[in-house]
């Protein structure tokens, strides 16, 4: 009896001892999970920042100098002409934003930015591009995904990949040594960021006049 007794006791120690250890197992998991969603929040708002600095200097481009930067006719569409100037070079030429500007990086990830229009709605609208490439033809990957899902929620209060001022492309027609937008392609319409054929994000802008 006694022994039956000791071996209750050690088997009731070992599931003790087991399920503590299943439950730090799963609070490690949860850790794990949750500290890579909060680096990748961060992450999002600092490409959010990012995007806003460079709305800034074309806002202040446009108080200095009565157009918009990449507009060469000023009627408000930036690069709408057949050979388009550089609306970054431009905005960095005149030192309302600096050169290292023009990438940022974001975890394991450098993103890439570009200006100027695209024909929305049956109207063109100026828009930047953010991509995690320079030339804009690789697709995001998860984490990417992730990002643009949290910025589309600040910036358009929710994630609509084919809907609101942020939108996901499925690829960009770039002039002016591949720096001045002059076309921006949509994707497959999913209402989410799983469109499988997504290569960055587009955020349209009014002209400001």
């Amino acid at each position: 009896m006694i022994c039956c007794s000791k071996n209750l006791k050690e088997s009731g120690s070992f599931f003790i001892l087991l399920a503590v250890l299943i439950l730090s197992v799963f609070i490690a998991i949860y850790g794990l999970f949750a500290g890579k969603r909060y680096f990748i929040k961060s992450d999002a708002k600092e490409i959010v920042q990012w995007c806003r600095k460079w709305e800034s200097a074309q806002l202040n481009y446009y108080f200095r100098l009565d157009k918009l930067a990449g507009d060469i006719n000023r009627n408000g569409i930036i690069a709408d002409e057949e050979n388009p100037v550089s609306p970054l070079r431009e905005l960095i030429k005149v030192d309302v934003i600096d050169k290292s500007k023009i990438k940022h990086e974001a975890g394991d990830s450098i993103f890439h930015i570009k200006i100027g229009h695209d024909i929305i709605e049956g109207r063109k609208k100026n828009v930047f591009v953010i991509c995690p490439s320079s030339d804009c033809l690789r697709t995001l990957d998860y984490k990417e995904v992730e990002m643009m899902e949290i910025i589309d929620n600040i910036i358009d209060g929710e994630a609509l990949a084919a809907d609101g001022d942020l939108r996901g492309i499925a690829g960009v027609t770039l002039k002016s040594d591949g720096e001045a937008v002059v076309d921006v392609r949509e994707g497959i319409s999913l209402s989410n960021w799983n469109d499988p054929t997504y290569v960055g994000a587009a955020y349209y802008f009014e002209d400001y006049r």
